[in-house]
């Protein structure tokens, strides 16, 4: 019949009723695709983590409220996240299939958390390289000195060059931050170490004497300085 040649003609094209059209009409085509199933939205939380962490790597367990495909609450999750070692601040890890839940049988959105490295007693954090400020005395600067550095493995010897000045930075070559992926630990940022001279609030008589004794031998002045 015609309406059966009609409707043979969209089973051929479009394969009928299994792609969504039946012999209704386009409009309820339409209706009927629109009820197929849709992958939940994507979420996005933050996560901080030490800087011991971002470097040797570990786990942490969190707890997130839910959402449900409409964005409404719906309780709460833990979930277990593994830091990778050599993660940097700002890095994002993506937990798939963990994000908002799909509609209609569709699979769930993923979960992106954008980690943020606290901030550390001892080192500033810029990519995959720290720094570090050294306090030293005046003669320290001014005759040299070895002094044991703290890193985030173990302390090092660091040799201090006389006539050093504050606010000078040393730099330890490959003791930052692991970069992530490498296959080698080798493979690291550096520590920059930045001296600060100091000095002392209260001094001896003896001291005192010291210093005006330097006072009145020394003929540098910073001032004259180019």
């Amino acid at each position: 019949s015609p309406g059966g040649g009609f409707s043979d003609f969209f089973e051929a094209i479009f394969g009928g009723r299994q792609q969504g059209f039946n012999t209704a009409g386009f409009g309820g085509a339409r209706q009927h695709a629109g009820r197929g199933a849709r992958k939940g939205a994507d979420s996005e939380s933050a996560l901080t983590i030490t800087l011991e962490e971002a470097y040797h790597g570990g786990e942490r367990d969190m707890t997130l409220q839910q959402l449900d495909a409409q964005g409404r609450p719906q309780g709460t999750r833990r979930y277990n996240v593994r830091i990778p070692a050599g993660a940097t601040d700002g890095s994002v890890i993506r937990l798939k299939g963990q994000g908002a839940p799909g509609a209609n049988g569709g699979p769930a959105g993923d979960l992106h958390l954008r980690l943020h490295i606290a901030k550390h007693p001892r080192f500033e954090v810029n990519g995959h390289n720290l720094t570090a400020d050294l306090k030293l005395t005046p003669w320290e600067a001014a005759l040299g000195a070895k002094i044991d550095v703290q890193t985030l493995d173990d302390s090092v010897s660091l040799t201090i060059p006389h006539g050093s000045a504050s606010g000078q930075k040393l730099r330890l070559q490959g003791r930052g931050l692991r970069k992530k992926g490498s296959k080698s630990d080798d493979d690291r940022g550096d520590l920059f170490v930045r001296l600060l001279i100091t000095v002392p609030k209260e001094l001896t008589d003896e001291e005192k004497q010291l210093f005006e004794q330097l006072k009145e031998t020394s003929n540098f002045n910073p001032r004259n300085d180019p």
